[in-house]
């Protein structure tokens, strides 16, 4: 037995299985969570020493499993990020039966899953770009469910993602070049190019982020939050690998510069982006931008000590994407409003206090309200910004002005007198509950980060050339 077997071959099999009862949704969504929970708690306690003894049995399990000539690697420095990803896992498959989504969701968010842990395990890594299009070709039979046409966001999807694979692997065979002759200029600013065009598609960099607002209006807001938390999540980590693997990256003059001021662009244009919106379905997508902005300064900010704030991000942004997703998801379904509109939304908030609530309370706390999840890794750097450059002060506080002008833009809607009288909706138990449940959790996270959010630094470990650890 070994370790990619298990938290790899594993949920593989069962999502291929499952696909076997797409009608069974019930059955589909008890096993995926069921597996997606015991998998993320076996890896957070997984030994160090990679050996289990029950009773008077010794199991021993290997770290490396041989793959179409390649190497699948998972060592205990790499459990914390396979931990979480499972864990997301868990999240959006127990309550997907309460949505119409794809028959599909359980069984291919499985397999979405196990393949971005094989992403960060594939060695030779550069190769892991040709998994990243498997995840994208995966993932259409969710966006794009059974009986419905593609839109073009869904067909803008599949060519910006399509792109960024060869110039990942184009870079590869630049590096060749680098590696016998470090001095030519010229190649390494060509691959370091590649590079970051093809991590930008990827991540939706402003002005690459269009056909995330066009698959919010098209797409499940369940389905489109699972599939790009996963993806931001990763993703983000497969690039700190990059820098932590080539020298010649990370020591590149005035890198961290041009990362600080890309990350600080990024948070303000999606700030501001933002603030004029009047489509709910279309915000996530500025929120992203501005997430992977605040992401890209951490990297910029690393010799001051900002990677750690990075890792201490996963959590809080995954809840609030995960609650974005819910509220909207609660609205379309379960209460059959089709329409996100602020023009259809006035007055809602004498229909639909608790959603409305929601609403705010999850846009605050992506901005970093105080005393909420995102709070503290979000003041650290912040705080750091500040003491380098005035400018990137300034950059930031657009982009969260922009934000914090939305909530109240969105709020003035929901409590606007409407024209037509509003029928009170009556919201299931259950989804108080989770709104509730989820709200003082973020609370929680926010008041205890010690518990909640230094145990993730622990997903920097592999990186040692970059933590500039021994």
């Amino acid at each position: 037995m070994s370790t990619p077997l298990i938290w790899i071959g594993i949920p593989i099999a069962f999502g291929l299985l499952l696909l076997a009862i797409p009608k069974r949704r019930r059955i589909s969504a008890s096993v995926a969570s069921l597996l997606s929970l015991l998998l993320a708690i076996l890896a957070f306690i997984f030994p160090a020493e990679h050996v289990l003894i029950l009773g008077d049995q010794r199991y021993e399990f290997a770290t490396s499993l041989a793959w179409l000539g390649r190497s699948l690697t998972i060592a205990k420095a790499n459990l914390t990020l396979v931990g979480l990803l499972f864990s997301l896992n868990f999240m959006w498959n127990a309550f997907s039966n309460r949505f119409k989504t794809s028959m599909y969701f359980n069984s291919l968010s499985l397999v979405i899953t196990a393949l971005w842990v094989a992403v960060m395990a594939l060695d030779p890594f550069l190769y892991s770009a040709v998994l990243v299009q498997l995840i994208v070709m995966v993932s259409v039979p969710l966006l794009s469910p059974r009986g419905q046409a593609a839109g073009p966001g869904l067909l803008r999807y599949l060519v910006m993602q399509s792109l960024a694979v060869p110039f990942i692997l184009l870079s590869g065979w630049m590096l060749s070049g680098i590696a016998t002759a470090p001095s030519v200029n010229p190649l390494i600013i060509r691959a370091a190019m590649m590079i970051m065009v093809g991590f930008a598609l990827w991540l939706a960099v402003f002005p690459l982020h269009t056909w995330v607002t066009m698959l919010g209006q098209e797409s499940h807001p369940w389905v489109l939050s699972f599939l790009m938390t996963m993806r931001q999540t990763t993703v983000l980590v497969y690039l700190l690998g990059f820098f932590d693997r080539y020298a010649w990256l990370r020591t590149m003059p005035n890198i961290d510069t041009m990362l600080q001021i890309l990350g600080v662009v990024l948070v303000a244009l999606g700030g501001l982006l933002c603030a004029f919106q009047s489509d709910l379905r279309r915000v996530f997508a500025y929120i992203f931008v501005a997430e992977t902005g605040y992401a890209i300064l951490a990297l910029g900010l690393r010799s001051q000590g900002a990677l750690p704030f990075l890792a201490m991000s996963f959590v809080p942004r995954a809840l609030f994407y995960w609650l974005w997703g819910y509220t909207l998801s609660v609205h379309r379904d379960q209460l059959n409003q089709a329409s996100a509109l602020f023009t259809d939304l006035q007055g809602f908030f004498r229909s639909q206090a608790p959603l409305s609530m929601a609403w705010v309370f999850t846009l605050l706390g992506v901005s970093g309200l105080p005393l909420m999840a995102y709070f503290p890794p979000k003041r650290s750097l912040w705080l750091l910004s500040g003491s380098l450059d005035l400018g990137l002060t300034l950059g930031l506080v657009i982009g969260v002005g922009g934000s914090l002008l939305f909530v109240m833009r969105l709020l003035r809607t929901l409590t606007k007198n409407s024209a037509t009288e509003q029928t009170p909706l009556r919201v299931p138990v259950m989804v108080l509950v989770t709104l509730a449940l989820a709200g003082l959790l973020a609370l929680a996270i926010g008041f205890l980060p010690q518990v909640f959010l230094n145990p993730m630094q622990a997903i920097l470990s592999p990186f040692t050339q970059l933590m500039g650890l021994p």
